[in-house]
């Protein structure tokens, strides 16, 4: 009895482990972004964050979100650094746009 004891405390202990580990910490540009988003829309939007990349060599992000009014769902992608927002990142050397790029 006491093993199968040891083992569900231990079982149990990974699960809840594994949920946290799941759950992603975003910078504090992304934060700002989904913030000002649902404070435009005064609460009327629903924001998933699919993904978020540091763009290298700066202090911007690439954020790709699932944003959702009702039955309408897009999916849009932001550059940020948290004081700004964009929708591209040109790099003046090679005319790229990053945000497409990543």
């Amino acid at each position: 009895m006491r093993n199968f004891r040891f083992f569900m405390v231990m079982f149990l202990t990974l699960q809840v482990g594994a949920v946290f580990a799941e759950e992603k910490i975003y910078s504090d540009a992304t934060k700002k972004l989904i913030k000002f988003l649902e404070d435009k829309s005064n609460g009327q939007v629903e924001i998933h964050v699919k993904d978020e990349i540091k763009i290298p060599e700066s202090d911007f992000y690439f954020v790709l979100v699932d944003f959702k009014v009702g039955q309408n769902e897009r999916e849009l992608s932001f550059v940020t650094n948290g004081k700004y927002i964009t929708t591209s990142l040109i790099e003046l050397e090679t005319g790229q746009n990053l945000a497409q790029y990543y």
